[in-house]
């Protein structure tokens, strides 16, 4: 993710249901949080920082194929993470 925070944080990606849609989300309507799928350390440097979800994006592979997260940060920090709808540095999902 290309992202930047006001302070140091970390990022979690938590794993959640597929049971949304990207043109109706809200804040009240989220999906809930489940166990994390892991976590970066960013800070005010405006770049890329990887998250390896490789478990569970294996698992979900294994099961209906589709992968959701949900993604917090920790210390209550200004965090910007650019969305696929940004000109440029979208988010990416790397296969190995």
């Amino acid at each position: 993710m290309y992202a930047t925070s006001s302070a140091a944080t970390t990022v979690t990606a938590y794993q959640t249901s597929d049971d949304w849609s990207q043109d109706t989300i809200t804040w009240n309507n989220a999906p809930t949080t489940g166990t994390a799928a892991g976590s970066v350390n960013t800070n005010t440097t405006q770049q890329y920082y990887e998250i390896d979800v490789t478990s569970y994006v294996q698992a979900q592979v294994a099961g209906d194929k589709t992968v959701s997260f949900v993604l917090a940060e920790s210390a209550g920090k200004y965090t910007q993470i650019n969305s696929s709808e940004n000109g440029a540095n979208k988010p990416q999902l790397k296969i190995n």
